[in-house]
């Protein structure tokens, strides 16, 4: 799980304070033997604020 907030305004990079995104994901790995592994994953990412 991954949350982005920002502290104060930025005027610079156009970024209000408070929680920017978030992001949720899940990963499976399976190894087949020590040199192969299959990996998959999947997340969700969504936009909470206006950046430019």
């Amino acid at each position: 799980m991954e949350v982005v907030a920002n502290l104060t305004d930025s005027e610079k990079y156009n970024r209000q304070s408070g929680l920017s995104n978030i992001r949720i994901g899940l990963c499976y790995r399976h190894e087949i033997t020590r040199e192969t592994a299959l990996y998959v994953g999947v997340y969700y990412s969504k936009a909470l604020a206006k950046s430019g």
